[in-house]
């Protein structure tokens, strides 16, 4: 599915596609720091959604 989405974007690189590293070797040009920030976020979301969902005094049933 990611393929499908990304292959219509311009100046898509085949080679390129799903490809680890920043800066030279990230398809999009993106830097260390645009990669930190990210997963900074996701990880702070993710970790959220877990400890909320897990709580006690969540309704019960709401996790499994």
């Amino acid at each position: 599915m990611l393929y499908l989405i990304a292959s219509r974007r311009a100046g898509f690189v085949p080679g390129g596609f799903a490809s680890n590293g920043y800066g030279d070797h990230s398809p999009g040009g993106y830097s260390l720091l645009s990669g930190f920030c990210a997963e900074t976020v996701f990880a702070f979301f993710f970790l959220l959604i877990i400890l909320g969902a897990t709580d006690s005094r969540a309704p019960q049933g709401f996790a499994p």
